[in-house]
């Protein structure tokens, strides 16, 4: 099970850095916006807004009435209504909290892969929609910091996402797509600090002792660099589902 209160901690001490490092995330924002057919809606949903990298996309290239956003991070709330004022706020984690309202799309960006039923999940967000409604989700794919599950053992369960829709009856699929995007830097070290300066060390409460870095970096020089640099694997995956009954 995912401890969704590391999360939560882990996050919260990132957003002063977030946007600066989150540099998959932000392209991950930018491609799942295209990938939906319509811009104008009634009422739109973000499930895990963060600091706002998607709420932005969101404001600039849709047509909207009534915005609602949700974070387990309570602090979200001042980053988002800083970019959409009138808009309101959801508390807590997607998969506990309960919500009385329809919403013609719900969008998520890079957030999903923390929930510890996927499959339970979508089905949710799913039942939240209008008909006609769109479910939009970016995700990370099985590939995702391969890197880090090969010399740690440590890494998410990302599912295979086309298993699930498979067995979806209720929706039809618009897209699904994926890519492969490598980052390169200096050091291991420097890949370790890029995660925790984007929460994204909020899987583990692992620490390292000077022999288990030692290693970890001897062991990353061997197999993962490129032109002399160090790099990290990222594998995201995008899904726009309408519902359709």
């Amino acid at each position: 099970m995912i401890d969704k209160n590391l999360i939560a901690s882990r996050f919260l001490k990132s957003f002063s850095t977030y946007d600066d490092n989150a540099f998959i995330q932000n392209i991950m924002a930018s491609n799942l916006i295209k990938f939906i057919p319509i811009k104008v809606f009634n009422s739109i949903f973000e499930v895990g807004c963060g600091t706002g990298i998607l709420t932005k996309y969101i404001k600039t290239f849709f047509s909207y009435k009534n915005y609602t956003a949700n974070d387990i991070v309570e602090n979200s709330q001042k980053y988002v209504q800083k970019i959409i004022k009138n808009s309101d706020f959801i508390c807590g984690d997607i998969e506990q909290v309960k919500i009385n309202k329809k919403f013609d799309i719900i969008i998520s960006n890079a957030c999903l892969q923390w929930c510890n039923n996927l499959d339970s999940i979508i089905l949710k967000l799913l039942n939240l929609l209008n008909i006609n409604g769109f479910l939009a989700f970016s995700i990370f794919g099985q590939s995702n910091c391969y890197e880090i599950k090969k010399l740690l053992n440590i890494s998410l369960n990302y599912t295979n996402i086309k298993e699930i829709l498979n067995n979806l009856d209720n929706c039809k699929i618009v897209y699904i797509g994926e890519e492969i995007k490598k980052f390169f830097f200096d050091s291991p070290i420097d890949i370790i600090k890029h995660f925790k300066l984007t929460g994204v060390n909020s899987i583990t409460n692992i620490k390292f002792t000077k022999n288990k870095l030692k290693v970890f970096e001897k062991n990353y020089k061997k197999f993962f660099v490129e032109k002399n640099k160090c790099y990290i694997t990222y594998n995201p995956v995008y899904v726009v589902l309408k519902k359709n009954k």
